[in-house]
Order: structure tokens, then sequence, then C-alpha cells
């Protein structure tokens, strides 16, 4: 009894990851590595146009934009391709201490705090 308790909620918790997997700031590779070991454990019998779909679908919307103008048939030219943008995006991305959104809060919070300095001089 307690084995197939335990083996029904582990299958419930693969199917459960497979379908919340996502890439979000994992690299490519990760992503790839951790989708095949999950689909593996679920023991998933998917057509190849099913698994295409769901690792299109779970990567960053960018990598999404640029993947759905290139030509593919199968999965491994679809990760090929991802993984060759990846490379390609890291080494021309420019290093930052913080987020952008950070920056741009930064600036505004400056500016909303000068605001009644500049208005004084002002008067």
């Amino acid at each position: 009894m307690k084995e197939r308790f335990v083996l029904l909620y582990y299958k419930k918790e693969i199917f459960n990851k497979l379908q919340r997997l996502t890439q979000e700031n994992k690299s490519v590779e990760e992503y790839v590595q951790e989708m095949e070991v999950t689909l593996m454990k679920a023991k998933v019998k998917e057509t190849p146009m099913a698994t295409m779909a769901r690792f299109l679908n779970e990567l960053n919307r960018e990598i999404q934009d640029v993947l759905e103008m290139h030509h593919y048939e199968t999965l491994e030219d679809l990760i090929h391709q991802a993984r060759k943008w990846n490379n390609n995006s890291r080494e021309e991305a420019p290093t930052r201490s913080h987020p952008p959104h950070r920056e741009i809060r930064r600036k505004i919070r400056r500016r909303e705090l000068l605001l009644p300095f500049v208005k004084q001089m002002v008067n």
C-alpha cells in the first residue's frame, strides 16, 4: 500500500514539475537538461511536434521571438538554434551591475527627491 501511494505521489509531482517547467533565469543548456530529465522520469510519450511546442513555449520570450523566425524540423534543430542564439547573446550582452528596471526606479526616486529643492531654488 505504501509503495503504491509513494509511486502515485511521485508521478503526480513529476507531471506537475513538467507542466511548470520554464526557462526563467536558466541558460538554454540548463533548461534543456532539466526538461530531458523530467520527460524521462515522467515517461511521457508525446509526438515530436508536441515536445517541440512544449520546449519553445517555455523558453524566455526573447528567445522564442528569434526562434520563430528560423526554420526547424526536429527538436534537435530547435535546441541547436536556441543554444546558438543563447551563446551569441551572452557574448554581445553588456554587463550591468543592476537590472534596467532598478536603474530607472533609482533615477525616478532621485528626481522626486530633488524636485522640491529645484522648485525652491527657482522661486
